[in-house]
Parts: structure tokens; C-alpha cells; sequence
């Protein structure tokens, strides 16, 4: 009497379809989550390969600045009378490497020497001083001393 339900065939039936089913739904549930853990894992890594090639990359684009801003600091030395001379070699220089909005030279005094993009007005560095922008484009820059002659800060 305590296990009624048990004599209707209908019952059994489903009883042991549920037998059969139950441990193939586990194997479908831990299958799945195995299949996420190693999803994941992937994901990880091709994370981890994508920053270390940016950072790769970042590397290589600093150093290149950083070559073409000594060289850009020797020549403005050299042409440290000729600002024209000057306006061109930065615009041929920036027209090779497109990533840069400009390229020029800072005098001591804060006064542009020369830029690659023709300047309207006679520009002072010092008045943009305050500026975060003027910042963020001169503070990468590089300086060259000479004997007896005043240093020259190029930026890109």
C-alpha cells in the first residue's frame, strides 16, 4: 500500500524513461560547462596575445619617434638660421609618417622655429603652457644641446 503509484504501468514507464535520461542530462550539463571553461581559457590567451602584440607594436612606434625626433633635432640645429628650410624637411618627414597631426621645432624661448603645418600666427609654447593638449604633444619630445648654442625641443 505504500507504493500506489508504483502499479500503474504508465508510472514505471516514466519512472524509467527518467533513468535513462538523467544521467545523459548530467553528461550534457558537465560537457557544457567543461566546453566554457575552455572557451574562456582561449579567450585568455588570445587576450593576452593581443596585448602583448599592442605592446609590441607601442614599442615600436615610440622608437621610431623617437629616431625621427633626433634626427629632426640634429637637422634644426643646423638650419637653426633658415627656418623655411626647416618648415620643409618637418613636412617632408611628416608626410612618410601619417600618424602625426604635426612635427616641429620649439626654441628655448617657447617660440616655433619651424612646424610642418604652415602656422597662421607666430606661436609661443610657453602660452600654451597651461594647455593639456600643447602638453600631451610637446612633452614627448626630445632635446639637443650643442656647445654654444641654445637647446631645440622638436616634438611630433
Amino acid at each position: 500500500m505504500k507504493f500506489f503509484f508504483l502499479r500503474s504501468l504508465r508510472v514505471r514507464l516514466l519512472l524509467l524513461v527518467l533513468v535513462a535520461v538523467i544521467p545523459a542530462l548530467g553528461a550534457i550539463a558537465y560537457t557544457a560547462s567543461e566546453q566554457k571553461k575552455i572557451a574562456v581559457a582561449e579567450i585568455q590567451r588570445n587576450v593576452l596575445r593581443l596585448v602583448e602584440f599592442s605592446t609590441h607594436e607601442e614599442e615600436q612606434v615610440l622608437q621610431g619617434t623617437r629616431q625621427i625626433l633626433i634626427v629632426l633635432a640634429y637637422y634644426a640645429r643646423k638650419a637653426d638660421k633658415n627656418p623655411s628650410d626647416c618648415n620643409a624637411f618637418c613636412a617632408d618627414i611628416l608626410k612618410q609618417f601619417k600618424r602625426y597631426a604635426n612635427i616641429g621645432v620649439v626654441k628655448p624661448s617657447g617660440d616655433v622655429f619651424c612646424s610642418a603645418i604652415p602656422l597662421q600666427e607666430p606661436t609661443n609654447a610657453a602660452d600654451h603652457g597651461s594647455s593639456a593638449l600643447w602638453q600631451a604633444a610637446i612633452l614627448p619630445s626630445v632635446i639637443i644641446k650643442s656647445a654654444g648654442s641654445p637647446e631645440n625641443r622638436c616634438w611630433c
